[in-house]
């Protein structure tokens, strides 16, 4: 903390207390590079705050502030504690004025420049196209078709449609999609291969089907092997997304087999 000793003529003397002595009451006295010296010069301690080295001199404040008084009737005693910041702010332009650079048109150019290049980076990927996604077995465009819940009963109520319920029998028996006893039938998928051997599939080439199971996943292979294996139309195959659990989940109803 910096302590200003001034009067009205303008002459200032400045005490850091920072740097105080050992002595009670005393200060570092130097002077203001704002100010004149002044007559406050005979003070103690040699006059001068700045020794002939370049040091400084320990003095009384109590005799400081009596002298003040006797020079003058609006001596004034106050602390400058932003001396030291402003010295700090002249300190950091000095460092910093040849080494910052005016930003030239070139520079505007690169910076632009690198501002697009963030820009278009943090631009979301677009989709994939369809078309651009490798074909499987379950793609539209491989003839797999997929209906939902929705349809599923919309169809039923028109009577275009017969479920085929690939869960077990013993699944299909707790609880299946409620419908005419002509619109369903329980064919598990374990059982594809006998019913092909036996030709008992060949009947239902003819009718629109609805293939469901327990959550999707199943009826979605169901589909594929009656499709690309058995040689059912695939027009006339439709997976249902979901299965049985959608079906409840949308509050359609269900039924137990006798």
């Amino acid at each position: 903390m910096v302590v200003r000793v001034c009067c009205k003529a303008g002459r200032v003397l400045r005490h850091d207390l920072s740097q105080a002595g050992p002595r009670s009451g005393g200060a570092v006295l130097r002077r203001d590079r704002r100010a004149a010296w002044g007559p406050l010069a005979s003070l103690p301690g040699g006059g001068r705050a700045e020794s002939e080295g370049g040091g400084e001199r320990e003095l009384d404040l109590e005799d400081i502030l009596k002298r003040g008084e006797e020079e003058s009737a609006s001596f004034v005693f106050s602390f400058d504690e932003d001396e030291d910041e402003d010295d700090a702010g002249d300190w950091m332009d000095a460092h910093f004025e040849g080494s910052i650079k005016p930003i030239t048109e070139e520079d505007k150019k690169t910076l632009e420049e690198r501002v697009r290049e963030i820009e278009e980076a943090s631009k979301p990927a677009a989709a994939p196209r369809e078309e651009d996604q490798p074909q499987t077995a379950y793609s539209p465009s491989a003839g797999f078709s997929a209906m939902t819940v929705d349809d599923l009963h919309d169809n039923l109520v028109k009577g275009s449609m017969l479920v085929v319920d690939v869960r077990s029998r013993q699944a299909y028996r707790r609880a299946h999609a409620k419908t005419f006893p002509w619109q369903s039938v329980n064919i598990p998928f374990t059982e594809f291969s006998a019913w092909k051997q036996s030709g008992a599939f060949e009947k239902y080439k003819r009718f629109k089907l609805a293939i469901m199971c327990q959550g999707g996943k199943v009826s979605s292979q169901a589909t594929v092997r009656l499709t690309r294996v058995y040689g059912f139309d695939s027009d006339k195959v439709c997976h249902v997304e979901g299965g049985v659990n959608e079906w409840i989940q949308r509050g359609f109803g269900v039924q137990q087999a006798c």
